[in-house]
């Protein structure tokens, strides 16, 4: 074993490999992210511990899934459940509000406990903010006998899956991210490795590498910037000298011709 293979990610490591459950492999980053003293890294697995904030504007794209708008309702002595409808069908007071996404910011453990309470459907029923307002405004234009009691978002387990799918996911790319910037003899990734390995899996874009120098005494470390490419000449400057000494008598001969024609048509 290693000494990698002994540290807190090395045990990240192993735990998704074995698929160990998400909230106990988010807490250690969440502890890696302190030892690394990784604002970003904290934040990260904190968030997908504990949920996002509702008005948070950083809600990772792959928490918003595709989802059905379905109402409940009496029509007299029937009653109906499920039943589907569009946004056209909604008061046009909130069609602008309600869409057919959903977003989830939820903690791991309660979108585990969405997958775990799906109906016969396969579907995860998921009330929104507005929903009691939403289903008396419905019943407006319904006769007295008739009413809607509930609005909802429903959407499949399978798009809750596919989350915490994405989440384990995207701790493996920080796994590899932060294993391939750092020497093998480095237990704890660096703050700035760390940082760059929690925007890499944000944004599939990486800013610089670091890597140790492995000729250097004192230990240094060398930065190398992605996408600059050096800037080589396409042709040797002996040669170019010799064009331009070249163009310079040509000049000089065309110049000389010039004043002898002149000096001709004088005589």
């Amino acid at each position: 074993m290693s000494t990698r293979d002994r540290t807190l990610l090395g045990e990240i490591e192993s735990d998704l490999l074995n698929d160990k459950p998400l909230e106990d492999v988010l807490l250690k980053v969440l502890a890696l992210g302190g030892r690394a003293s990784s604002g970003p890294m904290r934040d990260w697995a904190s968030h997908e511990l504990n949920g996002y904030a509702e008005s948070d504007s950083d809600l990772p794209s792959y928490r918003r899934v595709p989802a059905s708008i379905k109402i409940d309702a009496v029509l007299g002595y029937n009653m109906i459940q499920g039943q589907t409808i569009g946004i056209l069908s909604l008061p046009e007071a909130v069609r602008n509000d309600i869409k057919e996404e959903v977003e989830l910011p939820f903690g791991v453990a309660e979108l585990e406990d969405l997958v775990r309470d799906t109906n016969k459907d396969g579907l995860v029923r998921v009330t929104f903010q507005l929903s009691a307002d939403v289903a008396k405004l419905m019943s407006r234009s319904l006769p007295p006998e008739q009413h809607v009691t509930d609005v909802y978002w429903a959407i499949s387990r399978t798009s809750v899956s596919g989350v915490l799918s994405r989440i384990r996911t995207k701790l493996v790319e920080l796994v590899a991210e932060l294993t391939a910037s750092m020497p093998a003899n480095q237990e704890t990734p660096s703050a700035e490795q760390a940082t760059q390995a929690i925007q890499f899996i944000q944004t599939g874009k990486r800013s610089t590498i670091t890597f140790a120098n492995a000729q250097s005494s004192n230990g240094s470390t060398s930065t190398v910037t992605q996408g600059a490419e050096p800037h080589t000449d396409s042709e040797p400057s002996w040669w170019t000298l010799g064009r331009k000494v070249a163009a310079f008598i040509v000049g000089c001969a065309i110049i000389a011709g010039a004043v002898f024609a002149y000096l001709a048509l004088q005589h």
